[in-house]
């Protein structure tokens, strides 16, 4: 991985951490003052999602697949939208950025697949969470009769899922311009 990704996938790990703390500090203590945190947590869900999309287009060059790959591209861009947007409508955006990464994932050659695919089933997963928590009656409902710590959980989920991904892109050293073909390390 090139020193340029690198910085992004440590910034996007970085804004995915925020997402999580932002979400919970929102969900759990602000009551009636909750525009800081939802303005941060508003900020760093745009700023992970974005950058989380432009590390797995690069980790997708090369693709054998090019229309899925725009596709994904696509769905991806939607999610960032979405998550600027409606940063409180997580089962939208967490559906896009799952959906774009799955794609993104489906066209990339190995090992970026893995890794593209852990952050899509992330996404996923968060959603199911949240839906099964909110189901379950999780902890206090607040005044629009959710129950935040449903949502925090999913969230949880969501911002593990991605950094794994980022990790694996990073170890992979997938993210660089895409995957090495085998005949760039063919002997």
């Amino acid at each position: 991985m090139n020193a340029s990704n690198r910085r992004m996938s440590v910034t996007a790990g970085v804004a995915w951490v925020v997402v999580g703390g932002a979400g919970a500090w929102s969900s759990m203590f602000d009551g009636d003052d909750w525009e800081l945190s939802y303005t941060i947590f508003t900020v760093a869900l745009l700023a992970a999602a974005c950058l989380t999309v432009m590390l797995a287009a690069a980790a997708s060059q090369g693709t054998t697949r090019p229309a899925l790959r725009r596709l994904g591209l696509v769905v991806g861009g939607l999610a960032v939208l979405a998550c600027g947007v409606g940063a409180w409508a997580l089962p939208l955006w967490a559906t896009l950025l799952g959906g774009g990464l799955a794609l993104l994932a489906w066209s990339s050659p190995e090992p970026a697949r893995r890794a593209l695919t852990v952050s899509a089933v992330g996404q996923a997963a968060g959603l199911v969470m949240l839906i099964a928590g909110e189901e379950a009656g999780i902890g206090r409902t607040d005044e629009w009769g959710n129950h935040p710590v449903a949502g925090i959980m999913g969230v949880a989920v969501i911002v593990a899922a991605a950094i794994a991904g980022l990790v694996m892109l990073g170890d992979r050293g997938v993210a660089a311009n895409g995957p090495r073909s085998a005949a760039a390390v063919a002997p």
